[in-house]
């Protein structure tokens, strides 16, 4: 809604104006940010940090108070692996890409030249085809200007070829908010000096002219203007603007899949044992049911991937050495939050949520702790007057009837959602878990295999092999199942037209793996 309000802001004043913002002249906005991306890669180091046990674990995240907490120690304790830029053909089964030759439109393709993929979704559906794939991989390779001059409704420039988005519409309109804090491509500088004037002497001199503009007719004063798309600085963009750049671009692709994106109805919470750590989700691709009433009642099956953005523009001190920022390891580590989470969301397939507390007798029976006074009473019958007058509706529950209920804590399992490892590999252990994640105005494609061994240490601190509960000891290499392997794909630029389709190949082959039909 805020987004479509400042659209329609823009299109209003572009129209008044009769030319689009960035061909006026205007006060120059600030300097543009400086690009700049973390590249903490954890040492591949044999020895595990602490004494293994999950009080050891649980502490050393709960005492963190700060961002500025975060450090090597805790991607240790968690044993990350990190590959970066991975290519989408060793990140991704190539059978699941769409293949070079979708990049023609299909009727220049014979049947025999046509390459066809998974005929069939886990959902029953048919995959998306060829025709599929290239109407919407047309819209990515529109130019950036065009694009936003019909988003805003401006005339095409001369020799300009039209273009009218449709499927990545709401991608567009993002994508050229996004501009007025990013796009650099049309920044102009101009320096305008004031000339000096040569006026004929004149005793009489104006001293309110001079205190208006003490430099008139000196030939000092020089000011500059700036043409361009920005009307500031890449750190000061609201972070709805890059959320719903990243959500909607993914979205169009999802769709073709019979999958919706929705944002987290419950605050992402991630569990370890009995602490509970806040990461970021600001999205999830769930499948949507194929029964019309559980669609209608909302109710969604997953989740398939995640999104996770951040605001973050620097992420080391002036002249620090790339990879040694504090900043850096906390991006890391909120990376492996939200994919980690996304894991123990898909796990909770066939299982029912125990809240808190449940069944306890701290829970069920009522107790009287013995202070004085004795037990908390009604506070009518200690006063001389009446009861309130009953109300007529439903009975309102008193405070002292709130006071004495006993309840266990609310759950952090989200009522609507039918949890489902979808995608997960019948033959491997591991579940393989996607994330999509944004920084500046790029995308990078995640990928990592989190083994049930793992998730049951992080939920509940015991190991399966190990009695006592404790990871292997420091002089043993910890085993497969205990180690997260990160893979990443490099940063594609969203304003950049070949970035966008090979991020579009990457996401379109997440999707395709994810959602094949299970055999």
């Amino acid at each position: 809604m805020v987004n479509m309000r400042r659209l329609l802001t823009r299109i209003k004043s572009a129209s008044s104006s009769g030319s689009n913002d960035s061909d006026l002249p205007r006060e120059p906005p600030p300097p543009a940010t400086p690009l700049s991306f973390p590249a903490y890669i954890p040492p591949n180091s044999q020895a595990s940090t602490g004494d293994g046990s999950i009080q050891y674990f649980v502490k050393l995240f709960a005492a963190l108070k700060k961002p500025s907490d975060v450090t090597a120690e805790h991607l240790d304790a968690l044993n990350v692996r990190v590959t970066r830029d991975v290519a989408l053909d060793d990140l991704l089964p190539r059978l699941c890409l769409p293949p070079l030759s979708w990049r023609e439109a299909p009727a220049k393709l014979s049947e025999n030249e046509s390459i066809k993929l998974e005929s069939k979704l886990s959902n029953g559906a048919a995959a998306p085809g060829h025709d599929i794939y290239y109407a919407r991989l047309q819209e990515l390779l529109f130019d950036n200007d065009a694009a936003f001059r019909r988003i805003l409704r401006q005339p095409q420039l001369p020799g300009q070829q039209p273009v009218s988005p449709a499927h990545f519409r709401k991608f567009w309109v993002n994508l050229e908010l996004m501009s007025e804090y990013w796009d650099t491509s049309l920044d102009n500088d101009i320096d305008v000096s004031s000339k000096a004037v040569t006026q004929p002497h004149n005793d009489n001199i104006d001293v309110d002219e001079l205190r208006a503009d003490p430099d008139k007719g000196s030939g000092k004063g020089a000011k500059k203007t700036y043409k361009g798309r920005r009307i500031g600085t890449g750190s000061q963009m609201p972070e709805i603007y890059r959320d719903d750049t990243v959500r909607y671009f993914v979205e169009t692709i999802a769709w073709a899949f019979g999958c919706q994106v929705t944002t987290p109805r419950m605050p992402p919470r991630l569990s370890l044992k009995n602490c509970l750590l806040p990461v970021r989700h600001n999205s999830l691709v769930y499948r949507s049911p194929t029964d019309r009433q559980r669609a209608r009642q909302g109710i969604v099956e997953g989740p398939v991937t995640a999104i996770q953005c951040r605001p973050d523009t620097s992420f080391r001190s002036p002249g620090g050495a790339i990879g040694e920022g504090w900043a850096e390891k906390l991006d890391l580590l909120r990376e492996v939050g939200g994919m980690l989470l996304l894991a123990q969301q898909r796990a909770r397939e066939g299982q029912e949520e125990k809240s808190p507390g449940e069944g306890k007798w701290w829970t069920t029976k009522p107790r009287w702790g013995g202070g004085a006074g004795g037990e908390v009473s009604n506070p009518a019958e200690n006063s001389d007057e009446g009861p309130p007058p009953a109300k007529r509706g439903k009975k309102r529950e008193s405070a002292l009837e709130s006071y004495k209920a006993l309840n266990p804590p609310s759950g952090i399992w989200e009522k609507k959602v039918t949890y489902l490892r979808i995608g997960k590999d019948r033959n491997s252990e591991h579940d393989t878990i996607f994330m999509i994640s944004s920084l500046n105005h790029h995308i990078s494609i995640l990928h990592m295999l989190v083994h049930p061994d793992y998730l049951q240490y992080l939920t509940t601190g015991s190991i399966i092999s190990s009695p006592s509960g404790t990871l292997p000891p420091s002089d043993i290499t910890p085993r497969t199942q205990y180690i997260l392997e990160m893979r990443r794909s490099r940063w594609y630029d969203l304003f950049e037209a070949e970035d966008r389709v090979e991020a579009m190949i990457g996401v379109w082959g997440v999707m395709a793996w994810l959602m094949r039909a299970e055999t």
